[in-house]
């Protein structure tokens, strides 16, 4: 696991897990004290997956290192790289997500570029064929969010459609089957959505109405819904409770609300939920209440 900080004068520090150049330094040690990458340089945003790692510039440049073994950099070969590389410029980029071993690039056109793994059909391209380069998904169409699973990706259109592909062994596509897609495929149309997430393995939907919809893997809980059993068709979790923002781990979900409280449930084997014990939950947990909360971030 690797981690990336950028401080309020652009300086770019780095720490955590090396062996793939995750943490673009020039060599493969791992750190454990920030290391500077990087001073005064503008940046817009951060995205890191498994072992690798993608920013993007104020000035639209996309520099991508670290593990490359499926072709997650786009680079058109599939070198691990450990320092940081160029593989766009100047191309207008409004959003840059990574899963642990695909990629995706929303370009201010409404483009959707897509590179990595793509062994159960998580870049949408209609086949299993891994991409080391980036590949047109989809062009014009406007789109607000997109977020990547282990092996899936959802898609949230600024019509409210959202569509789903890749992965889906444990439903986490939502579809009511658990058939993998290789093809983006419609899950719900023209229903009011304020945020996607995804984590590990499962899916949470947050409607403009406040209800909390989830799906797929629950063995530990992560769904919410006080049990273990996975599901396959979004299930509603909480009902018109105002939520700023939703979080989700590997295998945890984290929900802050409008009143800054937050809930916590799923695996807690290391400690994730910040409960004071290993015990998984299986339904939201209250960890803290009124204290002013700007964000919340899990790594999946």
């Amino acid at each position: 696991m690797h981690t990336i900080l950028v401080k309020e004068n652009n300086d770019v520090l780095v720490f955590g897990a090396n062996d793939s150049g995750q943490l673009g330094l020039g060599h493969n040690d791992d750190q454990n004290k920030p290391q500077t990458l990087m001073q005064g340089i503008q940046i817009r945003q951060i995205a890191c997956g498994f072992k690798h790692t993608v920013i993007l510039k104020d000035n639209n440049d996309v520099l991508v290192f670290g593990r490359n073994d499926e072709g997650q950099l786009g680079l058109g070969h599939n070198d691990n790289q450990n320092k940081p590389q160029i593989l766009m410029q100047g191309i207008a980029i409004r959003q840059i997500t990574c899963s642990g071993f695909h990629t995706i690039i929303l370009q201010y056109n409404n483009d959707v570029l897509v590179f990595g793994a793509n062994d159960e059909g998580q870049l949408g391209l209609g086949h299993n064929n891994n991409q080391n380069k980036p590949q047109t998904l989809m062009q014009g169409i406007p789109i607000r969010q997109i977020a990547c699973g282990r092996v899936h990706t959802v898609i949230l259109q600024e019509n409210n459609d959202v569509l789903v592909f890749g992965a889906n062994h444990y439903g986490q596509l939502g579809l009511g089957h658990n058939k993998s897609q290789n093809k983006p495929i419609t899950l719900m149309q023209g229903i009011p959505i304020c945020q996607i997430t995804c984590g590990g393995l499962h899916t949470v939907i947050l409607q403009e109405n406040n209800d909390v919809l989830v799906f797929g893997c629950n063995a530990a809980g992560q769904l919410g819904l006080g049990h273990n059993s996975y599901q396959n068709k979004p299930i509603t979790l909480m009902e018109g409770i105002p939520i700023r923002q939703i979080a989700c781990g590997r295998e945890h979900t984290v929900i802050l609300q409008e009143n800054n409280d937050v809930l916590v449930f799923g695996c807690n084997d290391e400690g994730q939920l910040g409960l004071g014990h290993n015990d998984d939950q299986h339904k939201p947990i209250t960890l803290m209440q009124g204290i002013a909360i700007r964000q919340i971030a899990c790594k999946s």
